[in-house]
């Protein structure tokens, strides 16, 4: 398989991941465009999770999960 590089920097808090998000949805992107700016969110979403993981009491938007009580 071809190395390649990806060029997309990894967002790195929650509101750069967002518009990440938002501009990978709204963004008409095909080939290597398309899998580096996934591949840029998929690391800054597990990057991100891993670092909540970490911390137990986490923050407000974290900490409540919506459906949690009922279940």
């Amino acid at each position: 398989m071809a190395d390649f590089v990806c060029k997309i920097p990894v967002p790195q808090t929650q509101q750069e991941l967002d518009r990440a998000v938002h501009d990978y949805l709204n963004t008409n992107l095909s080939g290597l465009d398309l899998f580096c700016h996934w591949q840029a969110i998929r690391e800054a979403a597990i990057a991100q999770s891993i670092s909540s993981l970490g911390n137990p009491a986490g923050d407000a938007d974290t900490a409540n999960i919506a459906g949690e009580d009922s279940y």
